[in-house]
């Protein structure tokens, strides 16, 4: 018997580009959806810093 193991897909977030307008009257909301294939999310950074849990975005 011969097992043949492939490595998982890697992750991808859809959309890759996405825009935020600073201007309060012009603001809405960034939808992004990631896909793991498998794989786990550890942090989410900016600049190399981790990004705080919003407690105001929906769980």
């Amino acid at each position: 018997m011969t097992l043949f193991t492939f490595p998982a897909d890697p992750p991808t977030i859809n959309p890759t580009p996405a825009s935020f307008d600073k201007n309060p009257t012009q603001q809405s909301d960034v939808s992004t959806a990631l896909t793991t294939n498998g794989h786990k999310l550890t942090s989410v950074e900016l600049d190399g810093f981790p990004i705080p849990n919003n407690p105001r975005s929906p769980a």
